[in-house]
């Protein structure tokens, strides 16, 4: 993602999502997310997974809302 893109996952990326400034949101799976930049803003959905050592585990706690991660 570049600066002030947007992209909404719903699906499945094979692979790692890179936000160098734009707005990712997750409300699929993904193997991980990186960012290099700090005005870079990531939403993972509760029920989204990312996926990283091996298994996989849900992105969020189970609360309800929206989580919104600063990177």
């Amino acid at each position: 993602m570049e600066k002030d893109a947007r992209a909404v996952v719903r699906g499945t990326v094979a692979g790692r999502i890179y936000n160098d400034g734009g707005r990712v949101e997750l409300f699929g799976m993904a193997d991980a997310i990186a960012s290099s930049s700090r005005d870079g803003v990531t939403i993972i959905d509760p029920a989204a997974h990312v996926l990283g050592g091996g298994k996989p585990r849900s992105a969020a706690p189970r609360r309800s809302g929206t989580r919104h991660l600063p990177l």
